[in-house]
């Protein structure tokens, strides 16, 4: 018995991006993704975090879980549309709020 089937190959592709204020990573910084699929890990020492193996589609990226009383993001949250066989970066820059207390950490 032979089966056979058709259709074309799916390829994927993935979010990534990082979490800085004033070009220093923050690590341990929750990042949430909404869209095609549902996801969410946290940015490790080097303050970037990815999303692999994702369907071509739109999504939303969000963070969260950072100190809001020494930072500050303009936005918290992004959108990013991806095609077949492309990758997108997402990438949050903040400001300090309280230099002294940020910078001694």
């Amino acid at each position: 018995m032979t089966v056979n089937f058709t259709g074309s190959y799916i390829r994927t592709v993935s979010i990534m991006g990082t979490v800085s204020v004033e070009n220093i990573s923050l690590s341990g910084v929750a990042v949430r993704l909404s869209g095609m699929a549902d996801a969410q890990t946290a940015t490790d020492n080097d303050g970037q975090y990815a999303f692999t193996s994702l369907r071509a589609g739109n999504y939303s990226v969000e963070i969260s879980g950072f100190h809001s009383d020494e930072v500050a993001f303009e936005f918290t949250s992004s959108s990013a549309a991806v095609g077949v066989g492309e990758a997108a970066i997402v990438s949050f820059d903040g400001t300090c709020l309280r230099t002294l207390a940020f910078r001694a950490r």
